[in-house]
C-alpha cells in the first residue's frame, strides 16, 4: 500500500521545526523578530543574491570580515524564518476566521507610516500575505527548502558550481519564493507588532523609565530619573568630557556618546554609547571594557548598541532608543555619523503589551525560581539554593529594567543590574546597600564565584546570609508584582 504524507493543519513530523526552540514554536513571531533584527528586508535580499552568485559560480563564498562560516549563520536565519512561517500558516489555516481583515485604507496607512514597503506584491498578496506563504509551501515544502538550501551551502563553499542534483528551474523557484517570503514575513511581523513599536505618548510624558506623579506616590520610592532631564552641573560636565575623551581614545569604533542620567549616591554616570556596526567585538564586551576603563575616573554604566541596530530602532520608533536620543545630552558625536530623524519629538511611555511581556517573561519566572530556591534551602541544599536565588534576582531585575526603560540588559551581573534600576528608583539598590552589615555580607556572597555556582560553599555554611538573600528576592518579586498591577491598570485606562 502506498504511504501518503499527511498535509493537514498539524505539522507532520517531517516538516516539524528542526531549528526552533519550544518557546519559538509556541510563538513563531520571536524568530521573525530575530530575522529582522539581523538585517532589513532589502539587506537580506542582497545577501541572498550574493549567496546565489557563489552557488552558480566557480568562486567560493568567503566573507571579508567573518570568513566562509558566516554563510552558515545566514542559512540558519533563513531556515528559522521558513519554519516560523510554516507554523504561522498552519495557525492561519485553522483560525483564519479570527484574523483581522486588512483593507485598502489600511494599506495606504502602512505605506505612509513604514520606512520600507513591498513593491513586488500584488494588492491581493498585500491584503493577505498568508497567500504568499501557502503558494511557497505548496510548491516547495519545508523539508525541501531545508534540503535545497543545504545544497546551496555546499555549492557556495565549494570551488565547483552546483551540479545536476538541482535543476535550474528548482534553483530559480527556491530563490524567487524566498524573496517573496521575506516580504510576507515583514508584513505579518509589522502588523502583529506595530502596536508595541509605534505607540505614541502624550506630550507630557517623561523620559527613560520615568514614572508619573501618581506612580511615584503609589511606589513611595525616590525616583532619580528626574536627573535625566536636568542640565549637568559644571563639575559633571568636566567629568563627562574626561569620560568621553577616554572612551573615544580606548574604543575607536565609538560613534555617539549620550549622557542619560547622573546618580549622586552612589555617584554614577549612565551613558548610551553607539558603536560602528563593523566593530568586531560584541556590544557586551565593549560595554564591559568601557566601564572598566572609566572606573579609574568614575563609576559608569554603559548601554552599548551597534549603529545599524540604532538606525533600525529609530525608524521603528522603539522606546528606549527614541527616549535616549530625545534627551539630547550628547557628549560626543562622530562627524561622520548619520542617523535617521526620530519618528517622535517626545518621549514614548511604556504600553500595556510591554508591561505584560516584562512580567510574563521575567517577573513570573523570577518568582518561580525564588520559590524553588526556598524548597532547596529547606532541604539544606545550600549551593543549589544560592544559585537559584542568584537566577531569581537576575530575572526579576532584568524584567523591571525592561518594563521601566524599554531596554533589556545583556549584562547579567547583579551589581550592574542593581545600578541600572537607579534610572527609575532607589529602593532596589537600598535593599542591599543601605541595610545592616548582614545584608552587605549577603550581597558579597551572591556576587562571588560561589553565588554563580562556580565554587563550593565554604564550611561552616553562612545560612543566615542565604536566608537574607532569599528574603530580598521575595521582596523584589512582590514589589515587581505590585508595580506590574499598578502600571497595567494605568496603561489599560490610556
Amino acid at each position: 500500500m502506498k504511504m501518503v504524507m499527511y498535509h493537514g493543519v498539524y505539522a507532520p513530523w517531517e516538516h516539524y521545526p528542526k531549528f526552533l526552540r519550544q518557546s519559538e514554536v509556541r510563538n513563531p513571531l520571536i524568530p521573525l523578530k530575530g530575522f529582522f533584527d539581523a538585517n532589513t528586508v532589502e539587506g537580506h535580499i542582497e545577501k541572498l543574491k550574493r549567496w546565489r552568485f557563489f552557488v552558480v559560480g566557480v568562486e567560493h563564498y568567503d566573507d571579508v570580515r567573518f570568513g566562509p562560516g558566516n554563510l552558515l549563520y545566514d542559512y540558519e536565519l533563513n531556515i528559522r524564518l521558513l519554519e516560523s512561517l510554516y507554523l504561522l500558516l498552519l495557525d492561519y489555516q485553522e483560525h483564519s476566521y479570527s484574523y483581522t481583515k486588512i483593507t485598502e485604507a489600511d494599506l495606504a496607512g502602512e505605506k505612509e507610516r513604514w520606512v520600507w514597503y513591498p513593491s513586488d506584491l500584488t494588492e491581493k498578496e498585500l491584503l493577505n500575505p498568508h497567500l504568499i506563504i501557502k503558494a511557497g509551501f505548496d510548491e516547495v515544502q519545508p523539508q525541501e527548502f531545508r534540503d535545497h538550501l543545504w545544497e546551496w551551502i555546499n555549492a557556495a563553499l565549494s570551488s565547483n558550481p552546483i551540479d545536476e542534483s538541482m535543476t535550474p528551474g528548482e534553483f530559480i523557484t527556491v530563490y524567487e519564493h524566498l524573496v517573496k517570503l521575506y516580504s510576507a514575513a515583514w508584513l505579518i511581523f509589522r502588523r502583529e507588532t506595530e502596536g508595541s513599536h509605534l505607540k505614541r505618548a502624550p506630550e507630557s510624558a517623561n523620559t527613560i523609565g520615568s514614572v508619573t506623579g501618581d506612580q511615584r506616590e503609589a511606589n513611595t520610592d525616590t525616583p532619580v530619573n528626574n536627573d535625566t532631564l536636568q542640565e549637568p552641573s559644571p563639575a559633571e560636565k568636566l567629568g563627562l568630557k574626561a569620560v568621553a575623551d577616554l572612551i573615544v581614545k580606548t574604543t575607536p569604533s565609538v560613534q555617539l556618546i549620550m549622557h542619560l542620567a547622573t546618580h549622586q549616591n552612589p555617584f554614577i554616570f549612565f551613558l548610551f554609547v553607539v558603536i560602528d556596526h563593523r566593530e568586531m567585538h560584541s556590544k557586551e564586551k565593549i560595554a564591559v571594557e568601557i566601564e572598566k576603563n572609566c572606573s579609574k575616573l568614575v563609576s559608569v554604566v554603559a548601554i552599548v548598541k551597534k549603529l545599524r541596530r540604532v538606525r533600525k530602532a529609530v525608524k521603528e520608533g522603539l522606546r528606549f532608543i527614541n527616549n535616549a536620543l530625545w534627551c539630547k545630552n550628547t557628549i560626543y558625536r562622530s562627524t561622520s555619523l548619520k542617523l535617521p530623524r526620530p519618528q517622535y519629538e517626545f518621549p514614548i511611555t511604556m504600553n500595556q503589551r510591554e508591561i505584560v511581556d516584562a512580567w510574563e517573561q521575567w517577573g513570573s519566572h523570577g518568582h518561580m525560581l525564588g520559590k524553588d530556591a526556598m524548597k532547596r534551602l529547606e532541604a539544606r541544599n545550600y549551593l543549589d539554593s544560592l544559585f537559584g536565588i542568584d537566577q531569581a534576582i537576575e530575572s526579576l531585575l532584568r524584567g523591571l529594567i525592561k518594563m521601566h526603560t524599554g531596554f533589556l540588559p545583556y549584562n547579567r551581573n547583579i551589581v550592574t543590574l542593581l545600578k541600572m534600576t537607579l534610572l527609575f528608583t532607589e529602593k532596589y539598590w537600598d535593599l542591599f546597600y543601605k541595610d545592616a552589615e548582614p545584608a552587605l555580607r549577603a550581597i558579597g556572597l551572591l556576587t562571588s564565584e560561589i553565588g554563580r555556582g562556580r565554587d563550593p560553599l565554604p564550611e561552616p555554611v553562612d545560612e543566615e546570609a542565604i536566608k537574607i538573600l532569599l528574603s530580598k528576592s521575595q521582596i523584589i518579586a512582590n514589589s515587581f508584582l505590585e508595580e506590574y498591577s499598578l502600571l497595567l491598570t494605568e496603561a489599560s485606562g490610556q
